[in-house]
């Protein structure tokens, strides 16, 4: 589904595209570059030998977006985290013992400490896990995705001459199976429209014709992308859906944009840093 790959794809780069380093706080005022802190370092430059510090957080980031929680494994020497390896989503699982007992991380059937693993989610219902939009969501998704397959099979099927022959005797079933593939080969698909229908042996032609704006295609269309924007509250101009941006509104769309779909993410970033990677030192 286009709109919901766009969101995914916008998000996920316009996080990762944003200066990220470790500052110092300065007293009384002001704060300090930390250009050679390990963090630093990981975040800002290459998190492991294999990838991008940008490919890292669009990465982690997307899977966040898409799944419970986008994860990676953190390796330390001592106290320093020396590297950070994105895993697959669909086989972490946040566990517990018994009610109330620690949390810990299964991964592959491997057991690892909460200090081990970053855990970037989105909403959800406990605090601890985010929300597979695709699951809960699946309606709004399935609504859109049915539209935009109807779509396509209105297109490659025709939708000029859709309609009956009618012939006054019964056919046999050579002439019927020929009749049906010839004009199947003539007139069935969208690069065959208009063709002129010609009939045989007082055979006659009844159109029962639709066209897309009897089916009101292209609105349910246009709404299931705003639909799927209004899931990762996405101005929709930023997936290139431009019916209700003017000159006027789309500056403070973008502005909004920033603060309101951009900056929950990077609070998020920020804040499990400070978890994993910063506390206690």
């Amino acid at each position: 589904l286009a709109a919901y790959l766009a969101c995914l794809k916008n998000i996920s780069e316009d996080v990762a595209k944003q200066p990220l380093g470790i500052y110092e706080k300065l007293d009384p005022r002001g704060s300090k570059y930390l250009s050679e802190h390990p963090v630093t370092m990981l975040l800002h430059n290459q998190p492991n030998s294999e990838m991008s510090a940008f490919s890292f957080r669009e990465t982690l980031t997307m899977h966040a977006l898409g799944w419970h929680g986008g994860f990676a494994e953190i390796v330390r020497s001592g106290e320093s985290v020396v590297e950070l390896w994105p895993l697959d989503p669909t086989c972490v699982e946040r566990c517990r013992n018994y009610y109330g007992g620690p949390l810990f991380y299964r991964v592959h059937g491997i057991e690892f400490n909460p200090r081990d693993i970053f855990d970037l989610h989105g909403l959800g219902y406990n605090g601890l896990t985010g929300f597979v939009l695709s699951h809960i969501a699946k309606d709004v998704i399935g609504n859109a995705l049915a539209a935009q397959k109807f779509s396509g099979s209105f297109f490659a099927n025709g939708i000029v001459t859709s309609g009956v022959i009618q012939v006054d005797d019964a056919m046999s079933e050579t002439a019927f199976k020929h009749l049906r593939e010839s004009f199947y080969e003539r007139h069935s698909g969208a690069k065959n429209q208009y063709k002129p229908i010609i009939l045989e042996q007082g055979a006659k032609w009844q159109a029962q014709s639709g066209s897309a704006r009897d089916a009101q295609m292209l609105e349910v269309l246009q709404d299931g992308v705003v639909s799927v924007c209004r899931l990762f509250r996405m101005p929709p101009h930023k997936i290139q859906h431009l019916l209700q941006a003017t000159f006027s509104n789309i500056e403070h769309q973008s502005i909004e944009y920033g603060t309101d779909t951009i900056m929950p993410w990077d609070v998020r970033w920020e804040q499990e840093i400070w978890r994993k990677l910063l506390f206690p030192k």
